[in-house]
C-alpha cells in the first residue's frame, strides 16, 4: 500500500508510511483498504505482527480506520537473551551487542507506552508472561479490543519461553556495564 501511493504520487518510495507526505493519507487509505479486502476477504480481523512497525504505528493510528494495537512486553533479560541469540539476514543493527539491543527494547517498551497513552481505546497492552499462564484472559483482552466476544473454547497454550535470559543474568549485568574502546 505504502509503495503503491508513492509510486501513484510520483515520491520515491520507501517502506515507511511515516515517511510519507501528510497530503497522500487519503490515497494510502484508500489502496490500503482495497489490499486488505483482497487479502482478507471474508474474515473479521487481519493482523501484522512486525515489530518493525512500531515506527508507523502512531501514522497508522490515525490514517486506517478500525486500525488496533495489541502491544506485548516480556522480561527485558529474556528479550535481550532472544535477540541477541537469533542471527538476522537484515536490518537489526542493534542486535549483535547486548547494550544495544538493551537500549533498543527500552526505547520499543517507550514507544508502546506513548501509544498507548496516546491512542487508549485502541490499545492493549500484555505481558508475555501472563499469555503463558492465562492465556484464555488474553484472548479475552484481544477480543475486547477488536470489539468481539472472546470464543468459549480454551486457546492453544503459546510456547512457555519464560525465564530465558535467568541463566544469562550476569553475562548481561556485566555486557551492559562495560566499556568499549573507541577506536
Amino acid at each position: 500500500s505504502s509503495d503503491l501511493t508513492f509510486q501513484t504520487a510520483g515520491v520515491p518510495t520507501h517502506d515507511w508510511i511515516v515517511e510519507m507526505p501528510r497530503a497522500l493519507d487519503r490515497h494510502f487509505r484508500e489502496f490500503y483498504s482495497d489490499e486488505l479486502k483482497e487479502r482478507a476477504a471474508g474474515v473479521r480481523v487481519f493482523t501484522n505482527t512486525h515489530p518493525g512497525h512500531i515506527i508507523s504505528a502512531m501514522r497508522i493510528a490515525n490514517v486506517v480506520p478500525g486500525a488496533r494495537f495489541l502491544f506485548i512486553k516480556r522480561d527485558l533479560n529474556d528479550v535481550v537473551l532472544r535477540i541477541f541469540m537469533k542471527k538476522y539476514r537484515e536490518g537489526n543493527f542493534y542486535a549483535y551487542d547486548v547494550k544495544t539491543i538493551r537500549a533498543y527494547v527500552e526505547w520499543y517498551y517507550k514507544m508502546i507506552d506513548v501509544l498507548s497513552e496516546r491512542f487508549p481505546d485502541i490499545t492493549a497492552t500484555i505481558r508475555y508472561e501472563d499469555m503463558v499462564v492465562d492465556p484464555a484472559s488474553v484472548q479475552k483482552t484481544a477480543a475486547a479490543l477488536c470489539g468481539f466476544q472472546a470464543p468459549v473454547e480454551e486457546p492453544s497454550l503459546p510456547g512457555d519461553d519464560r525465564g530465558c535470559g535467568t541463566p544469562y543474568t550476569s553475562f548481561i549485568e556485566a555486557a551492559l556495564g562495560s566499556t568499549y574502546p573507541v577506536p
